[in-house]
């Protein structure tokens, strides 16, 4: 019998939404190492999201560019080749990957919604390589994804790729690129099983701010129910937020505490796609970067699945 792929606090979120079962089937997908048939659309991607950790054990998510084939993989190993790849200035990625050597992944091509997640430690770090263990690799359905083709990556330019605002109070500014994001991207952890980067979606406008409370206010919509981001958030409930904003080639960085409602009143029920889950997010920090290339992108359309807002 197949043992229960899920830690303590994944089970316990499974549970309060009555969803452990389906977990259980679902969860079949989870391995140890990265599918052989998922190693080709790993070194086919241009760019990916990734988890770290700062010195204060509070999780960043960032995202980073290259050329298609900056990361080679195995199915127990993934290398990065930092000669190839684009870490915005300011981005604390590296400089976290000096206190800790966990990490995770999210491999997502957004022009065809296919999503594989991998979590796993740093293993060794030269000046030119990134040589990742994988402890655990799976992917997720498409559900939630807007497409959007990457037209061109190419090297961030003059003044504007070190350009930077930072803060610890949200204002309109930051909750205007908040509610007019449909793709959001969200760092997690456990304190034994490590780092983990995960996908929200939805119609522009599915995520509120408060800004005098500093909160960030997210439906949870109907997923695959193993609930990895959950359950790291009842276990250590610092969580980091990226906020690409496309248009602009710009990227929002939020680190706070979250709260998880999971019986919310009939309005928020509406919200949520018919679960009645929220989460809220108490924003300690801000950070707002260029993105890490100079990109252009093509929407392609929204999710088929998204709620209304």
């Amino acid at each position: 019998m197949r043992q229960d792929p899920f830690h303590e606090g994944e089970i316990r979120a499974q549970n309060l939404a009555s969803e452990h079962e389906r977990a259980l089937r679902v969860g079949r997908s989870i391995g140890p190492s990265i599918p052989r048939a998922a190693l080709d659309f790993v070194e086919q991607q241009s760019y990916a999201v990734v988890a770290t950790e700062d010195a204060r054990g509070a999780p960043w998510v960032s995202m980073i560019f290259g050329a298609a084939g900056f990361a080679t993989a195995e199915p127990q190993s993934l290398v990065l080749s930092l000669d190839q790849m684009f870490v915005a200035s300011k981005d604390p990625l590296l400089s976290n990957l000096e206190g800790s050597s966990r990490i995770g992944f999210l491999f997502i091509e957004l022009a065809t919604r296919r999503r594989l997640r991998i979590n796993g430690s740093v293993r060794l770090r030269s000046s030119s390589e990134l040589h990742i263990d994988v402890a655990q690799a799976y992917s997720n359905c498409p559900k939630y994804i807007q497409r959007r083709h990457l037209l061109g990556v190419d090297a961030p330019s003059g003044e504007a790729a070190t350009a930077f605002r930072t803060g610890t109070r949200l204002s309109s500014s930051e909750a205007a690129v908040i509610e007019a994001a449909d793709t959001l991207f969200v760092a997690s952890l456990h304190p034994s099983h490590g780092l983990d980067a995960s996908h929200r979606g939805g119609h522009a406008g599915f995520v509120q701010v408060d800004v005098g409370k500093g909160e960030l206010h997210i439906p949870d919509y109907p997923g695959n129910s193993m609930f990895n981001t959950f359950g790291n958030l009842l276990v250590e409930p610092r969580v980091g937020l990226m906020v690409p904003d496309f248009e602009r080639g710009r990227a929002l960085h939020l680190v706070g505490r979250s709260t998880i409602e999971w019986n919310a009143d009939d309005e928020h029920s509406d919200r949520s796609g018919g679960t009645g889950r929220m989460w809220l997010v108490a924003v300690d920090r801000w950070l707002e970067l260029p993105l890490a290339a100079t990109t252009e992108w093509s929407f392609v359309d929204a999710s088929p699945f998204n709620p209304p807002v």
